[in-house]
C-alpha cells in the first residue's frame, strides 16, 4: 500500500499538484509511523516529503526532510542518495 502512495505522490509531482502529493507521502509516512520495516523506503519518502516542500517554498521543512532522509541512507552506507538528499539542502539554502 505504502509503495502505491508514494507513486501516485510522484504522478501527482509530475503535474505540479505538490499539495495532492505531499497528501499522498505523508500518507505514506504514517504507514511507516507503524511499520518501519523497510527503511529504505522510508528515507525515499522522507526525500520525497522534502522536495515537495521545496516545491511548495517551505524551505525549513524541506531541509529537515531532507536531513531525516539522508541519515537513514547513510546507516545503509547509501551514499549517492544520501548525497542528493544534501545537495537538496544546499540548493534551498543558495
Amino acid at each position: 500500500m505504502g509503495q502505491l502512495l508514494n507513486d501516485v505522490g510522484l504522478f501527482y509531482s509530475d503535474f505540479k499538484q505538490h499539495k495532492k502529493a505531499l497528501s499522498c507521502f505523508e500518507q505514506v509516512q504514517k504507514i511507516f509511523h507503524w511499520n518501519s520495516k523497510d527503511r529504505k523506503l522510508e528515507a525515499i519518502i522522507l526525500k520525497n516529503i522534502g522536495v515537495t516542500y521545496n516545491c511548495l517554498d517551505e524551505y525549513e521543512l524541506c531541509i529537515d526532510y531532507n536531513r531525516q532522509a539522508s541519515e537513514i541512507y547513510g546507516w545503509y552506507n547509501a551514499q549517492n542518495f544520501a548525497v542528493v538528499c544534501i545537495l537538496q539542502v544546499f540548493i534551498v539554502m543558495l
